[in-house]
This record gives structure tokens, C-alpha cells and sequence, in this order.
């Protein structure tokens, strides 16, 4: 299961993002993670902080999806942290993040990580991919 810093992983893709643009830019992303997940058949877990994030800002209706569970909390760094020191098996997640913090505690437990640069390549690929079917 990728565990996804989902501020971290939206700001590869959008450096300057504005207040207004928030939630629509953080619903693209959900959408584009929720049809990886599913195509791929691997789930996917996303964190966002709310602690800098207006609450109105902040969606009405949460997207379902088998493969992608997405939770709004007042730290991600610290609920990913918080799920990785409660786990013992490290082939369970893979953790995406460029927060040098979280990847530092990942990789002395030993879990997989991906920073999220390359993720966002992954996801491009798969975009690409997309397209070329359709």
C-alpha cells in the first residue's frame, strides 16, 4: 500500500499553487491517484494537513474508492509516522513523500520509499499511457 504525503505530492506538480486554486487542484489529484490505484490494483492511502487549510476549502463529499483511502488530519507527516512505528511488517507500504523527516524514519524501519518527484513521473507515464489508449 503506497502511504501518500498528498501536500508533499501535490506541490511536485503545482510549485505556486494558490489559496483559490486548492481544492480543485487537490480533487485532479485525488481523481488521477484513485484511477492508478484501481488500474494498477494497488491501494493507496493519501494524508492531507488541515491545520494550514481553511475548513471551507476543504471538500463536501469525499471520492470512494476500493483502492484509495483518503483522510484529512491535523499532521499527515505525523499519522504516516504513526502507522509506520505500528507496523511490523515493512513489505506492507511504501511510503511517497520528499519530507526528509518522514523518508528518513521510512528507510531506518527499513519500509520502501519513493520521493515524490519520481512518483509524479509515475503518475505522467501513466497519464501518457492513458491517452494513447484512448
Amino acid at each position: 500500500m503506497y502511504l501518500i504525503d498528498g501536500y508533499n505530492l501535490l506541490y511536485q506538480f503545482e510549485k505556486d499553487l494558490k489559496k483559490e486554486e486548492i481544492n480543485e487542484k487537490r480533487e485532479r489529484l485525488i481523481s488521477l491517484l484513485k484511477d492508478y490505484c484501481e488500474k494498477r490494483k494497488k491501494k493507496g492511502w493519501i494524508f492531507f494537513d488541515v491545520k494550514s487549510i481553511p475548513l471551507a476549502l476543504l471538500p463536501q463529499k469525499i471520492q470512494k474508492s476500493e483502492y484509495l483511502k483518503i483522510s484529512y488530519t491535523k499532521d499527515a507527516d505525523l499519522a504516516i509516522i504513526n502507522l509506520l512505528e505500528n507496523t511490523k511488517d515493512i513489505t506492507k507500504y511504501t511510503v511517497i513523500s520528499s519530507d526528509r523527516k518522514i523518508c528518513d524514519y521510512a528507510q531506518r524501519r527499513g519500509f520502501k520509499v519513493l520521493n515524490s518527484q519520481k512518483f509524479k513521473n509515475l503518475l505522467i507515464d501513466f497519464l501518457k499511457g492513458i491517452s494513447k489508449i484512448e
